[in-house]
């Protein structure tokens, strides 16, 4: 067997077993610090992808929610009545952090309500709004899901200018129950 280097054919080894342990102790040494750099740099690179978060997140670049379709415009008739009330709460509930207030809820749903009766129910609405009666029925309301107030008061108003009696199917929230 031909054992040895610089090329010198041999059957005796020019490196003695000693050195060929001191050898592999060395490069177990370096290996073990190039793993601990890795360990250290694989916890930097954690401490920046959470800052990267953070930073994003109190730059105003939150988290929005699934991209969903407005409510369609609502003109007051009963026909659209349920649908639209529905569909407002399914948006709501889906971008909770659009909504962190009863008046912005409030004055959001009126935005859809644009034409026809509807656009009479909300100007009325919008007066009604800096009464307090409205601060006692809306604000002060022990209502868990306060906009739901709302909704009651359009589904009525739609009702009565209608003159036909509640669906057997009629929820507000739009939850089965």
């Amino acid at each position: 067997m031909m054992v040895g280097g610089a090329g010198r054919g041999t059957n005796e080894p020019d490196w003695s077993l000693e050195q060929a342990l001191t050898q592999i102790q060395q490069l177990l040494s370096t290996v073990n610090t190039l793993q601990h750099t890795i360990a250290q740099q694989g916890q930097t690179i954690a401490q920046l992808q959470a800052q990267a978060l953070v930073n994003t997140l109190a730059q105003g670049n939150p988290f929005r929610g699934p991209k969903m379709a407005t409510p369609p415009i609502y003109d007051g008739t009963m026909a659209m009545c349920e649908g639209f009330i529905n569909s407002c709460c399914l948006y709501m509930t889906a971008k909770p952090q659009e909504f962190p207030t009863l008046h912005i809820k409030i004055t959001w749903v009126l935005g859809f309500m644009q034409t026809g009766m509807a656009q009479l129910f909300r100007d009325h609405f919008l007066t009604y709004m800096a009464t307090p009666d409205y601060q006692i029925q809306y604000e002060q309301s022990t209502e868990p899901n306060q906009i739901e107030l709302l909704y009651q008061d359009i589904y009525k108003v739609v009702r009565t200018l209608t003159v036909l009696p509640l669906p057997r199917s009629y929820n507000p929230s739009g939850v089965a129950p």
